[in-house]
């Protein structure tokens, strides 16, 4: 199995990228008393899938190949819930339940890494969007729901430009209904019930 090392190699995730109208719905949910910390540039809003960390260019390959492998359906993450995580304390949008369609396509996503060799974090995955970084607690907030629709993924590389942490997108793939027809946006993906986050 290649060894992947954070120190060396390009950082590398995969991830679900808002579109630019639903960045702006994210903003405007946000109370603005409650925009707090070193707030994520618009272009770096992102909820992440797998995070493989350092990869050289041999890694990089293998997770473009198990990328093309993931057989997952459209659907919808609905982000209701913000939140401080004290131990890293960043603010982060979280949904309260989470659709069948997102999980199949972390799960899967995860499985064909692992199966091309290349090592997967392994604790429970917790799906998120970062708002901000260095944020003191405060106390979780039901906002008004935004839901985001998801017919992509992406595989990113993060590195800094000029001091400031960047999120280049490096490719991506799209995702078909199971049977084989894309579903449109708006629509309901098969095993989901819409866009409300229930499975």
């Amino acid at each position: 199995m290649p060894e992947q090392n954070d120190s060396s190699g390009r950082r590398l995730f995969f991830a679900l990228q808002p579109s630019r109208a639903d960045r702006e719905l994210l903003h405007a949910s946000i109370p603005p008393a409650l925009r707090r910390g070193r707030r994520l540039a618009p272009e770096n809003l992102h909820l992440t899938l797998v995070f493989l960390g350092g990869c050289d260019s041999e890694q990089e390959a293998l997770a473009r190949e198990a990328a093309a492998t993931v057989s997952a359906a459209p659907g919808c993450v609905v982000l209701d819930t913000l939140q401080v995580w004290r131990g890293p304390g960043v603010q982060v949008l979280t949904p309260r339940r989470v659709s069948e369609s997102l999980r199949n396509l972390q799960a899967n996503l995860a499985h064909a890494l692992a199966e091309h060799g290349l090592e997967v974090d392994q604790r429970s995955w917790r799906p998120h969007l970062t708002l901000a970084r260095g944020v003191r607690p405060h106390r979780r907030r039901q906002l008004p729901a935004v839901s985001l629709w998801f017919d992509r993924y992406s595989l990113f590389v993060s590195h800094r430009v000029d001091g400031r942490l960047r999120y280049d997108r490096l490719a991506h793939w799209r995702l078909t209904a199971r049977n084989g027809d894309p579903t449109a946006p708006g629509g309901r993906a098969n095993g989901d019930r819409g866009c409300d986050g229930t499975a």
